[in-house]
């Protein structure tokens, strides 16, 4: 089977579209034909030698798939050939960006009968993690304010669809005005577009001055500090990761004025602690899909072989929601 290789991680990276071998199905193991998988951040981090998990090359990147089954080792249960699956690899490389791909049971999800294969590939990733922070870690609640940075990208606009299924008013910010205007065709009329406005006083005006109850932070940087200081008392910012380049520096005395919490949230550690709690959150997100509350947004469909060019994409920050990858010659 073919696959996308890193040969040589960098800025570029060196990539090739080749045959590629499959280790041997174990017993617990799934043999998956690949129909769609999605592209995420570490992807890209991966290739340029700075993913918090080591992955020397040759590797195969991908964190998330779907497929069919075309093989189950002797102690698999629940699956059998032919079933459509969600491959869910959260943080660590599964290599899915393949034809095929050989993975333990417990990554599986089945896929939902009204959901497509490339949507069901942007699905457990960005939306796992969303759910997981804003009940787990942020415990929002139905009523209170939810604001998101960098809310067009896969892991904002995923949040921004969860808080507005969970009862929460929502306030996005976004780079440019693009954006600004996709999200608001969206049905989110309450955005705010950084560099041309003073994000605090907008939080501020459309929170009555009270300050948002949760912030939902995949950007860090000057938008963490700009959390601080527009945060209701008992607030809650959760840290997702840091795409613009350099988490915020917290300072104690302002968390301690307000009593609010700063919470880390790294879904695919709590994944594996609590694997229980996360297959009932992947049901819950299920629910959430066929009821129509949560729906992943496609910006591209492209073959893997330009798989590379996705992750410049991530890195120009253009995306409004997610690029797929889909085997080349294939259509899922």
């Amino acid at each position: 089977m073919r696959a996308l290789v890193c040969l040589e991680q960098g800025k570029p990276a060196k990539w090739s579209w080749q045959e590629h071998a499959l280790r041997s199905v174990g017993p617990r193991d799934v043999r998956v034909r690949i129909r769609a998988a999605g592209v995420n951040f570490p992807d890209r981090l991966a290739s340029e030698g700075g993913y918090h998990i080591p992955t020397p090359p040759p590797y195969v990147p991908g964190l998330e798939a779907a497929g069919d089954v075309l093989e189950v080792g002797p102690e698999v249960e629940g699956y059998k050939a032919g079933d459509r699956v969600i491959i869910d690899g959260s943080s660590e490389l599964q290599g899915l960006f393949a034809e095929e791909c050989v993975v333990d049971q417990s990554l599986l999800i089945p896929l939902p009968a009204a959901m497509d294969y490339v949507k069901a590939s942007a699905f457990p990733v960005v939306y796992a993690t969303g759910y997981h922070g804003l009940v787990q870690r942020g415990e929002l609640e139905a009523g209170e304010t939810l604001v998101v940075h960098g809310a067009a990208g896969g892991v904002g606009l995923s949040a921004m669809q969860i808080g507005r299924a969970l009862g929460a008013r929502v306030i996005g910010t976004v780079g440019d005005h693009t954006k600004a205007d996709a999200l608001r065709a969206m049905g989110y009329p309450d955005i705010i577009t950084v560099g041309t406005e003073d994000v605090r006083q907008r939080l501020l005006d459309l929170t009555g001055g009270r300050g948002a109850d949760v912030y939902y932070d995949p950007v860090g940087g000057e938008l963490f500090d700009i959390s601080m200081r527009a945060i209701a008392k008992e607030g809650r910012i959760l840290i997702i990761g840091a795409a613009g380049g350099q988490y915020g520096m917290l300072k104690t005395n302002h968390a301690l004025v307000k009593e609010i919490s700063v919470v880390g949230v790294l879904y695919g550690a709590w994944k594996a602690r609590k694997p229980k709690l996360a297959a009932d959150n992947m049901r819950a997100l299920g629910e959430l899909a066929s009821a129509g509350k949560i729906d992943p947004h496609i910006w591209k469909t492209l073959p893997m072989s330009e798989a590379p060019a996705a992750l410049d994409y991530l890195g120009s920050r253009s995306v409004i929601g997610k690029i797929v990858v889909v085997p080349d010659g294939s259509h899922a």
